[in-house]
């Protein structure tokens, strides 16, 4: 479902009013609608975890008052990391690392709020809504795998150059033949063909991220040039380049888009669905699709993964790597320089 301003608003209405100001705040960053509606979810748990353990004296969120706030304690925060650990566990999907995953987001979600709260706001008198930022003495734990393990599960799951290539080639001449049984899903596949390849292979030659690629208009795109412009997180604008292969995708779709897409006309999104500018699930799946036909599922944030494992494949450059992510810290590029390396194997068998 489509994350939208209006429902954004519903969604902090019944939150204390530092949070709709908090809310106002990173729109006016453009924050993307996606990260708020995560966050104010977030919120909602921990406002409710402070009334439910008597850290607050409200009735309701709406009614959480900033003195409550400032009077929490490490032990505080720590106790309710514990109980965001216990609903984890409680999932089918549940693993050690996933609990260290769920720690590290509601970290930085709170660390976003406090540091607000106690950085970037102005009461009458010109000082911050809160002195006291419990958030500055929480630490959460780092991955509990190692770089090379973390490599080796990724290179299982990611695309390589040539099953890129074959893949693409797959969903331009196979797909038809393998939904060819079933004329409601070949009847499908053939008016969205060129909108579907289009995205995964912008997808696979660029590296951009899911929210990234729905909320493209069509000025974002320059062929001729071989860019894409994205709105990364935090608002920040970049633009990044198109991998040569994915340019003919991109042409077809283009060639198409208002032939098939009636909201086209009177809307500057780059891609549609028969309703209206298309989303986040909707894309997901047809990835989600399309990848399980090819025998090898995969979500669209692997596609990302693939591009930028192929990419430091070539240049042998993290610094490329990451102005192609659109990251600024070298270390969170670091696990594809261990993806698909033989060097150590190479080396031990000439032991």
């Amino acid at each position: 479902m489509a994350i939208t301003k209006k429902k954004l608003d519903a969604l902090a209405e019944p939150l204390p009013w530092f949070i709709r100001e908090y809310y106002q705040s990173k729109l006016s960053l453009q924050y993307s609608l996606r990260t708020l509606n995560s966050y104010f979810c977030e919120y909602k748990l921990f406002f409710n975890y402070m009334i439910e353990n008597d850290l607050s004296s409200a009735k309701t969120i709406s009614d959480i008052a900033l003195e409550e706030l400032n009077n929490l304690r490490k032990k505080n925060v720590e106790a309710y990391f514990l109980y965001r650990q216990e609903v984890a566990s409680t999932h089918i999907n549940y693993n050690p690392e996933s609990v260290v995953a769920t720690n590290r987001y509601v970290c930085a979600t709170l660390k976003s709020l406090f540091r607000y709260l106690s950085e970037e706001t102005e009461d009458d008198e010109g000082k911050t809504y809160l002195i006291h930022n419990v958030m500055k003495k929480i630490r959460v734990r780092n991955r509990m795998v190692t770089m090379s393990e973390r490599a080796y599960r990724l290179e299982k799951l990611i695309f390589t150059k040539d099953e890129t290539h074959k893949f693409l080639q797959f969903i331009e001449e196979g797909y038809a033949r393998y939904v060819s049984d079933n004329c409601r899903k070949r009847a499908h596949f053939e008016k969205h063909k060129e909108r579907d390849t289009a995205i995964l292979a912008l997808f696979l030659g660029t590296g951009i991220r899911l929210t990234e690629l729905v909320n493209l208009d069509i000025e974002h795109i320059d062929i001729e040039q071989q860019r894409v412009t994205v709105r990364r997180k935090g608002g920040k604008m970049d633009t990044v380049a198109i991998a040569g292969f994915a340019l003919k995708y991109l042409k077809q779709y283009m060639l198409v888009r208002e032939m098939k897409y009636r909201h086209a006309a009177e809307s500057p999104a780059l891609f549609f669905s028969t309703r209206g500018p298309i989303v986040d699930q909707t894309v997901h799946i047809l990835v989600k699709k399309y990848t399980k036909a090819f025998n090898h599922e995969v979500s669209p944030h692997k596609l990302r993964h693939s591009l930028a494992s192929m990419l430091y494949n070539e240049s042998h450059s993290q610094v490329l790597v990451a102005q192609q992510l659109g990251h600024t810290d070298l270390s969170t590029v670091a696990v594809y320089a261990h993806v698909g390396s033989k060097e150590i194997m190479d080396i031990l068998n000439r032991l």
